[in-house]
C-alpha cells in the first residue's frame, strides 16, 4: 500500500499578508512507484481561472525528478502557462487523467522542465516533506524555480508502527521565535 509522504497546498500568496488562498492540492505517495496526485480545490471563497481540471496523477520520469515533474505539472495544469502547454503538447496529451513521464522522451521532458523552471509561476506553494520522503533530497531545487513557497519539514515526530512496543520519538518542539 502506498504511503503518502509529501502534501503542497497549491495556489496564490494574500496581497497583504503571509499565508495562502488554495486552489489546488497535489500529494506524493511513495511504495514501489511515486505518483503525483493533483486535485482542484472549491472554496465557497475562490474560483480558479482557468478553472483546474478534475483529478490528474503523474508518474515522474525518474526518482531524481520527482519535485520538479511535480512542479512541471503544476505549471501546466494549474497556471497554464500558454507557451509551455504547446510545447507539451507535442509530447502528450494534457487532457489525460493519468500520464506516466517514465515512459517518454527523457531529452523531451528535461526541456519542459527547463522551459517551466524558466518562466515566472504567479502562485505561491506550501509544501509540507515528512520524514524518509524522497522529497528530502531535492529540496534544493525548488530555489530554482520562480514562485513564492514556503517548505514545512518535521522538526519533531512521535511515530509508532505495528512492530514498535513504544513509539520512536525525535527531533525538539523549541521554537526560535525569529523562525515562525
Amino acid at each position: 500500500m502506498a504511503t503518502f509522504t509529501a502534501y503542497v497546498l497549491v495556489g496564490h500568496g494574500h496581497p497583504n499578508d503571509d499565508g495562502i488562498i488554495p486552489i489546488a492540492e497535489l500529494a506524493l505517495s511513495e511504495n514501489s512507484r511515486p505518483a503525483w496526485t493533483l486535485r482542484p480545490r472549491y472554496e465557497a471563497f475562490q474560483q480558479p481561472i482557468p478553472p483546474i481540471p478534475k483529478q490528474r496523477i503523474w508518474i515522474p520520469s525518474r526518482s531524481e525528478h520527482i519535485l520538479e515533474d511535480g512542479l512541471l505539472m503544476l505549471a501546466l495544469l494549474v497556471w497554464q502557462d500558454r507557451q509551455l502547454r504547446h510545447a507539451a503538447r507535442e509530447l502528450f496529451h494534457l487532457q489525460e487523467p493519468q500520464l506516466d513521464l517514465s515512459a517518454l522522451d527523457a531529452e523531451r521532458i528535461a526541456a519542459l522542465r527547463q522551459m517551466a523552471r524558466s518562466k515566472e509561476l504567479l502562485g505561491k506553494l506550501a509544501l509540507f516533506v515528512l520524514r524518509h520522503s524522497s522529497l528530502c533530497n531535492q529540496l534544493e531545487k525548488l530555489a530554482a524555480w520562480s514562485i513564492q513557497a514556503e517548505v514545512c519539514t518535521p522538526r519533531w515526530w512521535r511515530i509508532q508502527n505495528q512492530w514498535d512496543a513504544a513509539p520512536r520519538i525525535g527531533g525538539t518542539l523549541a521554537i526560535n521565535h525569529n523562525e515562525c
